[in-house]
């Protein structure tokens, strides 16, 4: 009964250990990665805040935080969250249109969640589409797209529905599909404003203000992009930033304000090359080149569209090379050279149509409409013009059916058909009178007010045509007044002017040819100055304040010359002198300076290394002097093991003196001194004592060269310092890896830690780390890739003791 009582107490004991044991380890580890967790959240967010300034340090934070979650991989949360370090790392190379690096992160990211995790695979997935935005495969990021919100819907992630919803109307606007577009981007406010998410709320600005430019409500796009800017601004979200001034430079673009469309054009420009955002770029000089070629620089214009489409080429954005061989097409146009017009414009039609892009491809249609025009082949401009109508419907771009429309009449009026022309130049009035595009309508007024002014008629009818036609040019007039467009106002003075000649009244006609006149001189060309030479300072500022500079100092010369032509000349030729000695000295000074440092470092080099030779000498002073005495005791000696000790001793004697005596020794040679060194130890230490090898068999140890003594003075302190003292089980792991940089070394004991300031039991004078420290300091002052050399204090870890960390690059050079 006795011993069942005994058994019954001691098997409940023995549980409350094992509980007691087992929880306070969970506890520990979960102390642990509760730390790392928050660590990785540190190095997240900072990424997050570099990655648009800085992007290589986000990189380094990403990776130091994979590293840290590495550690603990086996917790399924830490390995979600190293999956989704490795997403936002992916995320870095996006912009940089290094698509390869960025698609084999994400891959990982899987491999390391696994197929359950669907929040990973939504992120991944959503990725992946963008990619294929990027390259202008629609279709393919729209199918990815969808597969990603249908996951983002199951983990009820509104953050990533709501991008996805917004890239996925993106496309749909460059599709032409408005409606589905406009509706895309209402989601994704929505979903945001639920959130109140500003980062996403100020994406929706930026969308929305796209959808406002398209349907010509320039004031509310223009309040879109200022409340987005002063977002982005206030978070130093500079990607986003690019984007705002490039649309706010579209407005005034539109509106004609074409010296601050270049200015907001350039900022995003200058974004985009201190970012090295690529398509930023591209986008950039593209823009610029519009306004230039609108202004009549045609040189800086075709300069800077061939700059935006070789990086096109580069990162295989084919639908933006669509828009850069049109912008260069209707560049030749305008410069009358047809043949390469019509060969560009056949390039970007080649290209939409393959990317099914509707919109884009009405365009396409309707410029090589103009071109076969100006070749008189209307009946070909009129089947392309027609064809462009049926584009632009299909994609719903109303804007784009009344441009074309009002195009085909104008080939109706060459073909002197003057009553399908009016026809059709009636249909384009109502589209854009539904679009409240009232330039368009002057210009459609204007376009009928020559119809009636050429249309041939009898004599009784020719009076009532050009009533008509002045009904018609009075009515472009106003709205172009109304609208302050100068060169509407030119074209319709122009053509009230020729129809009030016809009608023989030459007052009214002299009035408006003058209004004509003046409004060319001083109103449209002076804004065309204006944008011009702003472009031009961009181009060559310098050069022209150089130019400026020279005109008044040469302006002040010719005055001053009058007064003391004599007086300034010795003036001038003193102040050279002087400017000549001064230089000259300084340049002695300097160059005596330079050579007193350059000596002055030499002198202290030689100096360490005289200190360090010094200190290897007395090192060496002991076994030169026992190797001798040694030699003869081996010869007397009868004891078989203790024979057998003294000639490993003499071995290890002997080799130190050769490594001593060298910078650096090959890994073979250092692993085989270390390993006769533990052997003479191994006594000393006692059965105890264990060593782990741990050798990387891709390694070339004959080959691979490392300095003299760089592990064994580590082992050495090791045993010394931390395993003869310790009490039970001791151990020692040398471990040799083959890593990018070259090969790491590792020596960790478990004795009782690292503390450098602690006064110890054991008698050294430190020596040996300290010449190894001066000897590493020296030869990496020569190096570009450095020697790593770290000691870490492993208390609390799972494992106590010392770690040593060494890392020595490939190919390095050891000369002194």
């Amino acid at each position: 009964m006795k011993k069942t009582i005994l058994f019954f107490i001691s098997a409940i004991v023995i549980a409350i250990l094992i509980y007691w044991i087992s929880f306070s380890h969970h506890s520990s580890t979960s102390s642990l990665l509760q730390n790392d967790t928050v660590l990785v959240k540190q190095y997240r967010d900072s990424a997050q805040t570099l990655l648009q300034q800085k992007p290589d340090s986000a990189v380094l934070l990403y990776t130091k935080a994979i590293k840290l979650l590495e550690a603990d991989s086996d917790d399924p949360n830490i390995r979600h969250l190293l999956a989704s370090v490795y997403v936002d790392l992916s995320n870095v190379y996006l912009p940089q249109a290094k698509y390869d690096k960025a698609k084999a992160l994400r891959v990982q990211a899987v491999q390391i969640a696994g197929t359950g995790d669907l929040d990973i695979q939504a992120r991944v997935l959503t990725q992946d589409g963008l990619t294929c935005y990027q390259q202008s495969q629609y279709e393919e990021a729209l199918k990815l797209y969808v597969q990603a919100a249908a996951l983002a819907q199951k983990t009820n992630n509104r953050k990533l529905q709501a991008k996805i919803s917004s890239n996925k109307a993106i496309i749909y606007y460059n599709q032409g599909k408005i409606k589905m577009a406009v509706s895309g981007f209402n989601n994704s406010l929505q979903l945001a404003e639920k959130m109140k998410d500003p980062a996403l709320i100020s994406d929706a600005y930026i969308n929305l203000g796209i959808v406002y430019t398209d349907q010509m409500d320039y004031p509310r796009a223009k309040e879109c992009y200022v409340t987005a800017i002063e977002y982005y601004k206030k978070n130093k979200q500079l990607d986003d930033l690019m984007v705002c001034y490039r649309n706010l430079g579209n407005v005034y673009y539109m509106t004609e304000k074409y010296t601050e469309a270049l200015e907001w054009y350039q900022k995003s420009l200058d974004l985009a090359k201190g970012l090295d955002n690529k398509t930023g770029i591209a986008k950039g000089y593209h823009n610029i080149g519009e306004v230039y070629m609108l202004i009549g620089d045609y040189v800086h214009a075709g300069d800077v569209f061939i700059r935006a489409l070789k990086i096109k080429e580069a990162i295989g954005d084919r639908a933006s090379m669509a828009k850069g061989y049109r912008s260069l097409g209707d560049l030749y146009f305008t410069e009358k050279n047809f043949s390469k017009s019509l060969l560009y414009h056949q390039q970007a039609l080649k290209i939409n149509t393959n990317l099914q892009l509707d919109k884009q491809q009405a365009k396409d249609y309707a410029n090589l409409s103009a071109v076969y025009g100006e070749y008189k082949q209307l009946d070909k401009a009129v089947a392309y013009s027609m064809k462009a109508i049926q584009l632009a419907q299909k994609s719903g771009d109303a804007y784009g059916v009344a441009e074309d429309t009002w195009a085909l009449g104008g080939l109706y009026f060459l073909q002197k058909n003057y009553t399908l022309a009016e026809s059709y130049y009636m249909k384009a009035f109502d589209l854009k009178k539904n679009l409240i595009d009232k330039e368009g309508m002057s210009s459609v007024y204007c376009r009928l007010a020559e119809l009636y002014t050429s249309r041939p008629a009898p004599v009784a009818e020719r009076k009532q045509n050009l009533q008509k036609a002045l009904a018609y040019g009075l009515k472009a007039y106003d709205l172009a007044l109304s609208i302050k467009i100068p060169r509407l106002i030119s074209d319709a003075s122009k053509d009230l002017a020729e129809i009030y000649k016809k009608l023989n009244n030459y007052p009214k006609a002299y009035l408006f040819l003058d209004i004509n006149k003046k409004t060319d001189d001083s109103i449209f060309n002076k804004s065309k100055t204006e944008a011009l030479t702003f472009a031009e300072a961009r181009w060559n500022n310098e050069k022209k304040q150089q130019q400026i500079a020279s005109l008044q100092k040469l302006n002040v010369a010719i005055s001053a010359q009058k007064v003391a032509e004599a007086k300034r000349h010795k003036t001038i030729l003193f102040g050279v002198l002087l400017l000549v000695v001064l230089i000259t000295v300084a340049t002695v000074f300097y160059g005596l300076y330079k050579n007193k440092q350059r000596e002055m470092r030499h002198q202290q080099q030689l100096s360490r290394m005289s200190m360090l030779r010094l200190q290897n000498i007395r090192n060496r002073i002991s076994p030169h002097f026992i190797f001798n005495i040694l030699n003869r005791e081996i010869s007397s000696e009868e004891d078989k093991d203790k024979h057998h000790e003294m000639i490993g001793l003499v071995k290890f004697l002997r080799r130190s003196l050769e490594i001593t005596e060298q910078t650096s020794v090959t890994l073979a040679e250092e692993l085989d001194f270390v390993k006769n060194y533990l052997q003479m130890e191994q006594p000393s230490i006692g059965n105890d004592f264990e060593t782990d090898w741990e050798i990387d068999k891709r390694i070339p140890m004959e080959q691979f060269r490392i300095p003299a003594m760089i592990l064994q003075i580590p082992v050495e302190n090791a045993l010394k310092h931390a395993l003869k003292t310790k009490e039970g089980e001791k151990r020692l792991l040398i471990a040799l890896t083959l890593v990018e940089l070259g090969v790491l070394i590792t020596i960790q004991d478990n004795g009782g830690g690292y503390f450098p300031n602690k006064i110890s039991n054991t008698k050294g004078t430190g020596t040996g780390l300290k010449v190894l420290y001066q000897t590493i300091q020296l030869l990496n002052a020569k190096n570009d890739k450095k020697i790593e050399f770290d000691i870490s204090n492993l208390q609390g870890k799972a494992m106590s003791g010392t770690k040593v960390e060494i890392c020595v690059p490939e190919e390095y050079d050891f000369e002194l």
